[in-house]
């Protein structure tokens, strides 16, 4: 069995799926996206004073998901947050296939590394 077959199947034993059954999630509209961290690793952020402060790693997911519509054409970005062990967001996908191609590239790109165990240094 390959690994990953193992992973859906624990994931899928544990919570069942919101996904419309015949809804096709590549065609336009607003998509609520939930990302989390290998094993819930809080490597993203801490809590303080009732707000969360990002580590480098946080940062670097801020900014690479402010970065989305500059190497997607078609896809815009609406409100998120990044937490600690997580990242909530909305993305808005305009006309039929935004997104399939990416957005024309002035040859510069970004790059995120580091495993799970990056932690990252507070700011």
């Amino acid at each position: 069995m390959d690994p990953s077959d193992r992973v859906s199947h624990r994931v899928s034993a544990r919570r069942r799926s919101i996904r419309l059954p015949h809804h096709d999630y590549a065609g336009p509209g607003r998509y609520f996206v939930t990302v989390c961290t290998y094993h819930r690793a809080p490597v993203l952020g801490r809590l303080e004073r009732r707000s969360v402060r990002l580590t480098e790693v946080g940062r670097i997911v801020r900014d690479c998901w402010r970065a989305i519509p500059a190497h997607f054409a078609g896809v815009e970005v609406d409100a998120f947050v990044v937490m600690p062990d997580h990242v909530h967001g909305i993305i808005i996908i305009r006309g039929r296939g935004a997104g399939a191609a990416p957005a024309p590239s002035d040859g510069t790109s970004m790059h995120v590394g580091g495993g799970p165990e990056a932690g990252g240094v507070m700011d």
